[in-house]
């Protein structure tokens, strides 16, 4: 609904973003109303499905999928097929979302202890990617879809977070009491998880439309260059933000080989990005950007020292200036 009326230009379709707004709270209250009312009834008729009922039926999450399923409908009647497999697309994603989260948030207050840091990586996981999508909703609304979630961001980083995973599964079947959630490693992780959620977030609430999560080449009307808000302690504080939800996941997780994988991935990676994004930088903004950058850092250690050692030895130009 958002989307919709955003996009809205003219009286008719803001009558239709109306129309779908009161739409969509009919549904829902039908759908609440449904939850409320038939899980009773059934149980009252039918003492044999109340097992049914209380395991499946009663499940806030599936219930809510009832609403939903009328909104698509209606979605489907005024818009047609396109924007129905876009709405199911969000809709499945977001359901098993909340699905993760219900069983990761169980495991916390209920469950082991043993597996509390996985559950821990499972949500944080969960509000980086909803983050990502939150974002282009709101700031490049014509360019949303289901990639903006980032899941499939790269083959890399889908094989990274997949080794990760391993490297947990195997280490607390094989050597279990290593995998003994340890304080002295999970409070600094999730410091650092919480910290470059922070900067992640911060950085598309301070520039909005100015961030992308494409290297744009060319430079619109509208894009400034930022420097309030966390861009005052960190020029690239998605990057940086990126960097410490990461490692801040693997050392929860008390996953050593995946901590030093994940480093040696990040530098490597920002090592060509930060350079190829900051000549566009440079060539857009000019002196500004110059000053900027040598007044403010990036914020992940040691990372413009090996930019430049990495480009001064293919023999490219510094940008702007002479040291990193």
């Amino acid at each position: 609904y958002m989307g919709i009326t955003r996009m809205s230009t003219n009286s008719e379709a803001a009558l239709i973003s109306s129309n779908i707004m009161r739409l969509t709270f009919s549904s829902l209250g039908i759908g609440l109303f449904i939850a409320i009312l038939l899980p009773n009834v059934l149980v009252i008729s039918e003492p044999i499905f109340s097992k049914f009922v209380n395991t499946f039926i009663w499940t806030p999450l599936e219930l809510a999928l009832v609403s939903f399923v009328t909104f698509v409908l209606q979605q489907y009647a005024l818009f047609g097929w396109f924007q129905l497999k876009r709405v199911l697309s969000f809709a499945f994603t977001g359901y098993i979302f909340g699905k993760l989260a219900y069983v990761a948030l169980y495991q916390i207050i209920f469950g082991q202890w043993q597996y509390s840091n996985f559950a821990l990586f499972v949500i944080s996981n969960i509000v980086y990617h909803l983050g990502e999508f939150s974002f282009v909703c709101t700031c490049h609304l014509v360019e949303l879809t289901w990639d903006s979630f980032l899941i499939n961001q790269s083959g890399l980083y889908m094989v990274m977070v997949g080794k990760g995973v391993l490297e947990y599964t195997i280490e607390q079947i094989f050597f279990p009491s290593i995998k003994k959630p340890n304080l002295l490693f999970m409070i600094p992780g999730l410091i650092m998880t919480f910290i470059g959620h922070y900067f992640r977030l911060g950085a598309f609430l301070s520039a909005r439309s100015n961030f992308h999560h494409v290297v744009q080449s060319s430079k619109r009307p509208t894009h400034v260059l930022v420097k309030t808000g966390v861009y005052a302690y960190s020029r690239h504080p998605g990057y940086m933000g990126w960097w410490l939800f990461c490692i801040g996941n693997q050392m929860s997780l008390q996953n050593p080989i995946s901590f030093i994988t994940y480093n040696l991935a990040s530098y490597t990676f920002f090592s060509e990005r930060i350079y190829e994004e900051e000549k566009f930088l440079v060539y857009f903004f000019g002196e500004e950007y110059i000053q900027y950058k040598k007044q403010t850092p990036v914020g992940i250690p040691f990372i413009e020292w090996i930019i430049h050692r990495v480009h001064s030895r293919r023999g490219e130009e510094p940008l702007g200036d002479d040291q990193y």
